[in-house]
C-alpha cells in the first residue's frame, strides 16, 4: 500500500510539472506571436511612410509627376493590413495596452498623411476619390454598433476601390485625433463624414453612405 501511494504521489508531481512547463511555454509562444506581430507594424510603418516621403520629396523638389494613383494605392493596402493587425492585437492584448496605443499614434499619422494625399490628387489631377472618416467608440454600449458600421464600410470598400476609408478611435487620446474631432465639429461617439461635408450617426445599412457618394 505504501509503494502504491509512493507512485501515486510521484505521478502527481510529474502531472503539476508538466502542467506548469505547458503553462510556461504556452506563455512565451503567445508573446512571441503577439512581439512579432508588433514588429510587423513597425516594419509596415516604417516602409510607408519612407515611400510616403519619398514620392512627396519627388515631385516638390523634382518636379516628378504627382498624378499616380499606384503610390496612393499601394498606402491605402497597408493602411488596411496595420489596422487588421492592430484590432487583432486590441482582442489579445487589451485596447488600453500601451504598445497597442504607440502603433495606433503612428497609424492615425499615416492615415492622415494618406488622406491629405488623396486630396491633393482630387484637386490637382481630376481625380474622384471619395473620402469616409469614421469615428467609432470601443465601450461596451457603442461596440456591436461600430462593428456592425466596420462591416458594412468593409463591403463598400470592396465594392468601390476608390473609396478611401480612415477610421479613428472617438475615445483616443492621441493629439491628433482630438485636432481632428475639434475641426470636424465631432461630439457623437459614432460618426460618418462622406467626402468631408455629410454627417451621418444613425446608419442602417450600405445605402445610407452609398447615396452620398460621387
Amino acid at each position: 500500500m505504501e509503494k502504491r501511494a509512493f507512485d501515486n504521489k510521484k505521478r502527481y508531481i510529474y502531472a503539476l510539472i508538466m502542467a506548469v512547463i505547458l503553462f510556461i511555454l504556452g506563455f512565451f509562444l503567445t508573446y512571441s506571436v503577439n512581439y512579432f506581430e508588433l514588429q510587423r507594424i513597425s516594419f509596415l510603418q516604417e516602409n510607408v511612410f519612407y515611400d510616403f516621403y519619398k514620392t512627396q520629396a519627388g515631385y516638390i523638389l523634382f518636379n516628378d509627376s504627382i498624378c499616380n494613383k499606384d503610390h496612393l494605392e499601394k498606402i491605402d493596402s497597408s493602411i488596411d493590413v496595420q489596422g487588421l493587425i492592430v484590432d487583432q492585437l486590441e482582442n489579445k492584448l487589451g485596447k488600453e495596452d500601451e504598445s497597442i496605443q504607440d502603433k495606433k499614434k503612428y497609424y492615425y499619422l499615416l492615415e492622415l498623411s494618406h488622406l491629405s494625399l488623396m486630396k491633393e490628387l482630387n484637386n490637382k489631377c481630376n481625380f474622384s476619390y471619395d473620402s469616409i472618416l469614421f469615428f467609432y467608440s470601443n465601450q461596451n454600449n457603442f461596440l456591436s454598433k461600430s462593428k456592425e458600421i466596420g462591416r458594412i464600410l468593409d463591403y463598400i470598400k470592396n465594392e468601390n476601390p476608390d473609396v478611401l476609408i480612415y477610421s479613428f478611435d472617438f475615445l483616443s487620446n492621441d493629439e491628433l485625433v482630438k485636432k481632428l474631432k475639434s475641426f470636424y465639429k465631432i461630439d457623437n461617439s459614432i460618426t460618418i463624414i462622406v467626402n468631408e461635408k455629410d454627417y451621418l450617426t444613425e446608419i442602417k445599412n450600405a445605402d445610407d453612405i452609398l447615396n452620398l457618394l460621387n
